[in-house]
């Protein structure tokens, strides 16, 4: 067998290795939609998720908001999973609310709410983070 070339032996016979998983980052969204009273409008509060993200790994999390689920505003951070910890079996959630997070960019909660997580595999993009769970919460408030 030749190390070299990258042959390996297994079960007692010489053969190519096997080739090496390797991970690109990926993207998954939801939509939420709220359902409030008449005369009153939702709220986005606090989005929460559970993931495991080894060291190097991360999950960016976006939001945008839409009336009709048909024309979003801009897209605005609304939580990051990085390492530590490695493990969140409870909910973790952003450093601020969803509706906070529309405000500063201008925009305000309206019916809908489309979620994307991007999930970032280390450097060397043999070790990805995992999402098991992920919601948000939202109050119904007077219209203004």
């Amino acid at each position: 067998c030749s190390l070299g070339a990258g042959y390996r032996w297994g079960r007692g016979t010489c053969g190519p290795a096997p080739p090496i998983l390797t991970y690109l980052p990926a993207q998954y969204t939801t939509t939420y939609q709220s359902v409030c009273p008449t005369q009153t409008s939702a709220t986005w509060r606090f989005f929460y998720w559970q993931s495991s993200t080894p060291i190097g790994t991360s999950i960016a999390f976006t939001a945008k908001t839409s009336p009709d689920g048909t024309s979003w505003g801009a897209s605005v951070a609304i939580g990051t999973a990085a390492a530590p910890p490695v493990v969140t079996p409870s909910w973790t959630s952003g450093p601020t609310t969803v509706d906070d997070a529309l405000v500063a960019s201008g925009q305000v909660s309206q019916s809908q709410l489309l979620v994307t997580a991007t999930l970032n595999p280390n450097a060397s993009q043999t070790t990805t983070p995992t999402l098991t769970n992920w919601q948000v919460t939202y109050d119904c408030l007077p219209s203004q």
